[in-house]
């Protein structure tokens, strides 16, 4: 009997190494950007003007207009200035207008990490509904067909009907909805 189980065991183990196990997909890990220390400092001081005309600034046209030199300098550095960009957006206790600008500005870099921390804030029902629209801009200003299958999951939690709407615009934007 004892012969019939270990028969039975190596048989089994043999057979399920021949059909492999359905690959699932999943994200890929997040590579550390090397930045320098001259980098760094000029990242953290356009980030400060921003923040500062981000407070003083009545309404986000102003502060479109006056961050212009900024932004146009954080795209050109690409992926570098996303890490120092989604903790902007992660932090609320900063100026909603900052963090919206910053949830603007990801849709410009030519990252995919982004998609993530944009879905965590469409996804987040304690935030303002026009960060949160913003974000699901940014994923479609992206145009990066492996958002869809984030925008499915968000698109389940999202309670807001308008942005429901507007996820499912994107998606079919993306070109993967059925």
């Amino acid at each position: 009997m004892k012969k019939f189980y270990t028969c039975s065991i190596i048989l089994i183990l043999f057979l399920s190494g021949c059909y492999p196990a359905p690959k699932k997909r999943v994200p890929l890990p997040v590579p550390e950007y090397h930045v320098d220390k001259k980098t760094e400092k000029r990242i953290k001081k356009d980030l400060t003007e921003v923040e500062k005309i981000c407070q003083s600034s009545e309404n986000l046209d102003v502060v479109g207009k006056s961050t212009m030199i900024q932004s146009a300098r954080l795209i050109d550095l690409g992926k570098v200035a996303s890490p120092v960009l989604v903790s902007v957006i992660q932090d609320k206790t900063k100026n909603w207008k900052f963090r919206y600008w910053a949830v603007d500005l990801l849709g410009y870099i030519e990252d995919e990490k982004n998609i993530l921390a944009l879905i965590a804030v469409i996804e987040d029902s304690a935030e303002q509904e026009k960060i949160r629209f913003c974000a699901l801009q940014s994923i479609a200003e992206m145009a990066n067909p492996e958002a869809v299958e984030y925008l499915e999951v968000a698109e389940q939690i999202v309670e807001n009907g308008a942005l429901k709407e507007e996820i499912t615009k994107v998606m079919e934007k993306l070109g993967k909805r059925e």
